[in-house]
């Protein structure tokens, strides 16, 4: 738990001491020294560290630890917001992993149910305003009390959780979202994903939240792949602009990242892309998936050649990951994309196109370098076509499921014609285009504890990871989607 925004609006943030001894013990495993608070106050500063809560059953009390108790604050203001938060059962249960005290101050003990394990809360309210709460690996509890009493946690068999964490909220359109790892062998933790519900019971409507992930670059012990430990904003922890649903969670146990998914979550749209980009915020893009690593920013840029208009640009200096623009259009068996792209600056990361249907297949796929388009066919690349750099290229695909085949055009020029969809790619529909400035990561394979070497020690650190690479820069506008 990290953040808490008491009843008179202060905002604290939290964190838990604790020590890993040698690589088999666990930092969280209620031997740490304790929990640590302080104010974030409204200019963005901190106020000095202060423990709220010591793990005194493991020996640690204020004799032997370096920051003093709340209680020592000469801020009443700040003493009254510590107790707050003391006093809310609901909150305080989030710390129960790192804590593990058995003084009382939990209202549930995980030792009255086999295989409980308290772990990871997160909760929400229902409509008839019962709290019903989701811990690791699926166990569920209600309580009608705020968290001062519970039923018998349940596990529920219909989730194929993992051991990543799931976490559960109403939306701020009545609905509810539970986001966790969906897992047919409840072990690879990827990809997020997230399912919906209008009662918070019967959860369905299964979408990819994020299936992307980047290679591991750092070895360490424990560093299982994917996207995983997901947390959101807990209720009563403010509601920023406008209406989405935010998430933060890990990627490879290496990068925290944060996600904006518009409410209400949707994995269709109803009508075809139209998109110039002349809107100068976050509504220009809103109906886009974007993948946005800190190396390789998306944004909406100005046409270097025609003064005052606008489009969307993808830059690349991630030594091992990129950008990526994915757009849904309405579900069609025959469709022309049509977009303008500048290749700006080409360095290690190159623009690659895509069309691909709801399951993510890619029948068709094109690559732009400096003076040459590549046409992928499978395992065959086609000859390529000779472009300008520096210049739009005003760039057009018909494709057809009917057929298994694409047309290609370039600036009015009809430049490949019957292209066959690669053949271990079949589609039956297609329904979003993506641009990307590296290439498909290919299937990943997770690794379990049941392989050796552990997690996170099956390769060396990856070289460069921490500089960056030659900078790619691509301009993209004017992308239309239509019937054939």
């Amino acid at each position: 738990m990290g953040f808490y925004v008491a009843p008179n609006g202060r905002l604290l943030t939290l964190a838990f001491y604790s020590y890993c001894p040698t690589p088999r013990h666990s930092p969280n495993a209620g031997n740490g020294l304790g929990r640590v608070v302080r104010e974030i106050y409204k200019d963005g500063s901190f106020g000095p560290i202060y423990f709220i809560r010591y793990n005194r059953h493991a020996g640690w009390n204020e004799g032997n630890t370096s920051y003093p108790f709340y209680t020592e604050s000469k801020d009443k203001g700040f003493v009254q917001t510590c107790e707050s938060l003391l006093n809310d059962k609901l909150m305080t249960l989030q710390w129960w992993e790192e804590d593990r005290g058995k003084d009382g101050f939990y209202n549930i003990n995980p030792e009255d149910y086999a295989g409980f394990s308290c772990k990871a809360l997160s909760f929400c309210r229902r409509s008839d305003g019962v709290v019903i709460a989701i811990w690791k690996r699926g166990w569920c509890a209600l309580s009608s009390d705020e968290g001062k009493s519970w039923t018998d946690p349940v596990k529920v068999s219909t989730l194929r959780p993992t051991g990543a964490k799931e976490w559960l909220e109403r939306t701020e359109d009545g609905s509810y979202a539970l986001v966790y790892n969906h897992s047919a062998t409840q072990r690879n933790r990827l990809p997020l994903t997230v399912m919906t519900s209008k009662d918070c019971r019967e959860f369905d409507n299964l979408l990819c939240l994020n299936g992307e992930v980047p290679v591991q670059r750092y070895q360490g012990f424990h560093k299982d792949l994917g996207v995983q430990y997901v947390r959101g904003i807990a209720e009563g922890n403010g509601d920023p602009p406008g209406s989405y649903m935010w998430n933060t969670y890990s990627v490879n146990k290496e990068d925290i990242w944060v996600s904006r998914a518009r409410v209400p979550i949707t994995g269709t749209v109803d009508e075809d892309v139209n998109q110039d980009f002349e809107g100068a915020s976050a509504a220009a893009v809103e109906l886009w998936n974007l993948y946005v690593p800190k190396w390789a920013p998306i944004s909406i840029a100005e046409d270097p050649r025609a003064e005052g208009n606008k489009c969307l640009e993808l830059r690349d200096e991630e030594p091992h990951d990129y950008a990526l623009a994915e757009r849904a259009f309405p579900e069609k068996r025959k469709v022309t994309v049509e977009f303008r792209v500048l290749i700006q600056q080409v360095g290690q990361g190159v623009l690659c196109f895509e069309v691909q249907d709801g399951h993510g297949r890619r029948p068709m796929r094109l690559r732009f370098f400096p003076s040459w388009l590549w046409v992928n066919r499978g395992r065959v690349e086609l000859s390529p076509v000779a472009i300008n750099a520096g210049r739009w290229l005003d760039v057009r695909v018909d494709l057809d499921c009917d057929s298994q085949k694409y047309d290609l055009y370039v600036n009015g020029d009809a430049v490949k014609q019957g292209v066959d969809f690669w053949e271990n790619q079949k589609v039956e529909t297609l329904e979003r285009l993506v641009f990307r400035t590296g290439p498909w990561r290919g299937y990943v394979s997770p690794l379990t504890v049941d392989r050796e070497p552990a997690p996170g020690m099956h390769q060396e650190d990856l070289a460069g990871s921490d500089r960056k690479t030659p900078l790619s820069i691509y301009l993209i506008d004017d992308v239309r989607t239509r019937a054939k």
